[in-house]
């Protein structure tokens, strides 16, 4: 659980989301990802606690993972 005013910083790809987190719980919606995450397959994820005025508490070690975007090729008749 989060303290008193503090929050999540989320980089995706070394890009700060423009959205604070208030729960340790959270997802990156579909808009977010789009406007950040670049092309690649191999992408990196980093959090930081901050507090109510954006300084820095506790920031995490940079995560790495892998992404395949699934399509559907349809038949053209």
């Amino acid at each position: 659980m989060l303290q008193g005013d503090n929050a999540i910083s989320i980089s995706l790809d070394g890009i700060k989301l423009p959205t604070l987190r208030y729960s340790l719980q959270f997802d990156i919606m579909s808009d977010e990802w789009q406007n950040v995450a670049t092309d690649n397959v191999l992408h990196q994820l980093q959090v930081v606690v901050v507090d109510g005025s954006g300084n820095p508490l506790i920031t995490a070690n940079p995560v790495q993972f892998y992404v395949h975007r699934a399509f559907i090729r349809r038949q053209v008749r």
